[in-house]
């Protein structure tokens, strides 16, 4: 299995243990914000970002417009995710996965669809989230 770099733009509290034991194998890097994150895309090449909806005190719908905006890293297959929602969070997250993929947003992951307070189902999420990873048929088939 090839190994990725995958870049987990996430909150500084966040429970950070699902995508960490789902992933294994995969080289992560998490950044606690937007400015951490773009030192990370303007230094490192990366195979996918994963960024959180919900973030403290920015907007991930302005990361991912920064993102498709760029010329390298609009190729860059771009996740966002949810967990731990509140009810009212809840109640919106279908608007809220159909505003992410208007704008450019490859997925929408529920990690409570994966995991619940006592267990995770991390083989599941892992499965979930390497649909995203560009893989070389791919890019074999774009170059033809």
């Amino acid at each position: 299995m090839k190994s990725n770099r995958i870049l987990i733009l996430s909150g500084p509290k966040d429970k950070r243990e699902p995508l960490k034991n789902s992933l294994t194998g995969h080289e992560l890097i998490f950044a606690e914000n937007i400015p951490e994150a773009e030192i990370v895309l303007a230094e490192r090449s990366v195979d996918l970002i994963i960024s959180r909806v919900f973030l403290e005190q920015e907007n991930m719908f302005d990361f991912l417009r920064l993102c498709k905006a760029h010329d390298q890293w609009s190729k860059i297959p771009f996740i966002c995710f949810v967990a731990n929602q509140s009810k009212m969070a809840r109640k919106l997250t279908s608007s809220v996965a159909a505003a992410t993929k208007i704008m450019g947003a490859d997925g929408y992951l529920r990690l409570d669809d994966f995991c619940n307070d006592e267990t995770c189902n991390y083989a599941e999420l892992r499965q979930e989230i390497e649909k995203f990873l560009f893989s070389e048929n791919q890019a074999i088939q774009e170059t033809r």
